[in-house]
């Protein structure tokens, strides 16, 4: 296979895998990734990971391997399947490498892990870095601890207005990551 045909391969590859049709998607990946053609293990774990059957084992795999090739999703994505194995921190170590190669979305993940580890420290400046970069979970959550009183009676009313400014925002990736809970009657 030469590069111009490995280049169509892989815009076809990825125009099946965004619509769905993930054992298409794969094939071509696997082939593009035996005849030595791009960095396809992201994708590869993306299909095992969302594919049905799902087979997170393979999945892990190629993120790892991703992971070692500097991709930054991979990172996410291996930190998430770790902590839903109830590896904290082993998520921690792939949060912490995503929020380090600039993936600033990672910063929420990495305080809800360091939070159940009990790493209070760690975990309210992760916490504080995923609001200032404008995770409106972060946001609220870091409005609710103001609004506790624990930092202060000027902190309380500062978090209220935190708390009421975020609420588009909070709505809005509210419907985004959890759209079925719209859907409900």
């Amino acid at each position: 296979m030469d590069r111009e045909t490995a280049a169509r391969n892989g815009e076809e590859a990825y125009r099946l895998l965004a619509a769905g049709r993930y054992e298409q998607a794969l094939a071509i990946y696997l082939e593009l990734a035996q005849n030595g053609y791009g960095p396809v293990s992201a994708q590869l774990g993306y299909i095992y990971d969302h594919m049905r059957p799902r087979d997170v084992e393979r999945a892990k795999h190629h993120y790892a391997a991703a992971v070692e090739q500097g991709d930054v999703y991979a990172m996410y994505a291996l930190g998430g399947l770790t902590a839903a194995e109830g590896n904290l921190a082993g998520a921690v170590f792939y949060y912490d490498r995503a929020v380090k190669a600039g993936d600033t979305q990672c910063y929420y993940p990495l305080y809800l892990a360091l939070k159940k580890l009990g790493a209070i420290r760690e975990a309210k400046a992760a916490l504080d870095a995923a609001a200032a970069h404008g995770n409106p979970f972060a946001i609220r959550d870091q409005s609710l601890r103001r609004l506790s009183g624990k930092e202060g009676l000027a902190n309380v009313f500062y978090g209220a207005a935190q708390y009421i400014r975020n609420l588009p925002a909070l709505t809005r990736a509210a419907r985004e990551t959890y759209p079925e809970r719209g859907r409900r009657g």
